[in-house]
């Protein structure tokens, strides 16, 4: 009889303990049923290496604080010599376990002057983000060229230039375009020439517009069209500026400088270089002209588009940065987002096969807690009473027998694949030992509970079948299975709150345990009100009494397949 107020061990669990922390007490021997005895023992109260008396004799100082520390008083003023302790005695010797008690308590107190310490440390967890928000901002430069501001990563750079932005973009640049030869043809006197050619370039341009609306995937696809569509939505405006009539060029500057300088840095849809390709390529045909129509100041009139050139080229750059970095920024919460996505996958799929489907749902409303009353659920176990037989730890360390084990119940649980099995759910292996149940999925209110402990019935049958095709690959070896199966009423919930385990319970789940342990191999053993509720569909054979842990005798019958 174990006693109740003691742990009792073996004399191989009371070797690796210290006898110099523990109190031994050794029990009755325990007889093995090779007749063979092994030595037990009681552990007692642990050994403290020292003890922490509340009222000591002397009260010196470092044991007024051993008192204080026993007694849950706080330690954050520290005492000193000046305070009145009755008693006090420095003649008295002070043990050192009650000094090293009170050094523990001090270091285990938070005192008043370690409280800004641990602000401080709050602060540096604000100067680590810092340091992490300027590393990956580092880490964004460093993915550009810094000429041309292409990212390194080439498939990143082709899904920037392949992106949907370019469409939405140059849809802006020619209402931006249509704008400013509006602007231009107020701003310079009318005349009949400029009118028409002005009609005709906003003409094509609605036309390109409605294009690109409605084919905008083929044309963006292609490169060099793209990049022609928005190099002439840019250059429209200079069309207009260099048909003027030559008594209206001295206008002109003004309005070719702001061309160069504000209009094409509205242009998102090209690279900077591009820009300034176009830019000096507008310079190259306006220089010459204003310098042949009209030579007087030309080189003021350079020397201000050389400053919009260079105002050009920095904010173009600067724009074609912050879009860029967004872009990387984009993808990136993109790809970090589909990461998640797909570890969710994972997590559902992982708790899918560890729970059945119609759990999941309910346990998530239910904040991770589940449990349900079944009135009619069919218990199937299935033993191969033989494996231990061929399992060998001195072989691999018994490794290639769990993989035996894997592959056979690896081609048992495909039967669940089957729609015939779709209700039947895998409730655990326990060893050798399959347990499997059918008709928690149903409603309590079922008009037939029977259909499913005949799915059951059945699946107990091709686990037969199966087993019979896996003994076929094995050399020199066969398989050997004993079942028993029952029904009736059961628990199923699910158990912990981090590691999640769905069981179900009952005399009904006990019942059916004991058919397979008491049953025979090759049979499928239930108890006599299941042969009584399926003679209709399978049929028996009688067995007679057997003896039932927990049931005394009961009366079996063996399932006959047809």
């Amino acid at each position: 009889m174990l006693n109740e107020c003691f742990v009792h061990i073996t004399e191989a669990t009371h070797t690796l303990l210290k006898e110099d922390e523990f109190q031994f007490e050794e029990g009755p021997p325990f007889i093995l049923p090779s007749t063979e005895s092994i030595k037990t023992y009681f552990i007692g109260k642990r050994h403290l290496t020292h003890r922490i008396t509340r009222k000591p004799p002397h009260m010196t100082l470092a044991t007024a604080a051993a008192v204080a520390v026993a007694s849950g008083v706080s330690l954050a003023i520290p005492l000193n010599e000046t305070n009145d302790i009755s008693n006090q005695s420095e003649s008295v010797p002070v043990t050192s376990p009650l000094l090293e008690e009170v050094v523990q308590a001090r270091r285990a107190t938070i005192c008043e002057e370690q409280i800004p310490e641990c602000l401080e440390n709050l602060g540096n967890v604000e100067n680590v983000n810092e340091k992490t928000f300027e590393k990956e901002e580092k880490e964004l430069v460093m993915s550009f060229n810094f000429l041309t501001l292409k990212y390194k990563d080439k498939r990143l750079e082709n899904k920037f230039s392949t992106h949907a932005g370019p469409h939405s973009l140059l849809i802006v640049e020619v209402i931006l375009s249509i704008l400013s030869i509006l602007f231009i043809y107020i701003y310079f006197p009318k005349q009949i020439i400029t009118s028409i050619i002005m009609i005709i370039i906003i003409g094509i341009k609605l036309i390109l517009t409605l294009i690109l609306i409605r084919f905008h995937r083929p044309f963006l696809d292609w490169w060099i069209l793209r990049h022609f569509i928005a190099a002439f939505y840019l250059l429209s405006p200079l069309i207009i500026i260099l048909i003027q009539n030559s008594n209206y060029y001295h206008m002109t500057p003004p309005v070719f400088i702001l061309f160069i300088s504000t209009y094409l840095i509205l242009g998102a849809s090209l690279s900077h270089l591009i820009k300034i390709l176009i830019a000096i390529l507008s310079i190259a045909i306006y220089i010459p002209i204003i310098h042949f129509k009209q030579a007087t100041n030309i080189m003021d009139i350079s020397v201000c588009i050389l400053i919009a050139l260079i105002v050009l080229y920095g904010i173009s750059r600067q724009v074609e940065v912050a879009r860029r970095s967004q872009y990387h920024v984009v993808h990136k919460s993109s790809e970090q987002r589909n990461e998640i996505e797909k570890e969710r996958e994972r997590a559902d799929w992982l708790l899918r096969n560890i729970l059945p489907e119609h759990v999941i749902e309910p346990l998530r409303l239910l904040s991770g807690s589940y449990s349900c009353n079944h009135p009619c659920v069919g218990v199937l176990f299935a033993s191969l009473i033989n494996f231990h037989v061929m399992y060998e730890e001195q072989y691999e360390g018994g490794k290639f027998y769990a993989r035996i084990l894997n592959e056979f119940y690896g081609d048992i649980e495909e039967l669940f694949l089957e729609p015939r099995f779709s209700k039947i759910e895998k409730i655990k292996t326990i060893g050798s030992t399959f347990m499997a149940a059918s008709g928690l999925q149903t409603d309590s209110d079922d008009q037939n509970p029977l259909e499913s402990v005949c799915d059951l019935v059945e699946f107990a049958l091709a686990f037969q079948s199966t087993m019979h095709l896996f003994n076929e690959a094995l050399l020199n070896f066969a398989f050997e299975l004993r079942m028993g199966l029952n029904f009736g009423p059961v628990t199923a919930g699910v158990i912990g709150t981090t590691k999640l385990f769905y069981d179900i319970w009952g005399d009904t789940v006990n019942v059916a345990s004991r058919m397979d342990s008491t049953g025979e191999k090759g049979r499928i053993q239930v108890p006599e009100h299941v042969a009584i509720a399926l003679k209709d569909k399978y049929k028996f054979e009688l067995r007679g009494e057997i003896d039932v842990k927990g049931k005394s005798r009961m009366t079996t019958y063996f399932l006959i397949p047809n």
